[in-house]
């Protein structure tokens, strides 16, 4: 796991956060870490006239 992400990890719960959450076009990268899937959107509109799929990814912490 890289420093930013060990990083994430340890300090999410000293702001109350329960889990860990990425959106991210990383999902072989962030699966090997631990996250899974939370939520997909097959069509999100970003405002950039295309629209993309969305992977919601989280993780629960210790």
């Amino acid at each position: 796991m890289t420093k930013t992400l060990t990083h994430a990890h340890q300090n999410a719960p000293n702001h109350s956060q329960p889990a860990a959450v990425r959106d991210s076009r990383l999902r072989t990268y962030y699966e090997a870490a631990g996250y899974t899937v939370a939520g997909v959107q097959a069509a999100k509109n970003g405002g950039t006239g295309s629209p993309y799929a969305v992977t919601l990814l989280e993780k629960r912490l210790k």
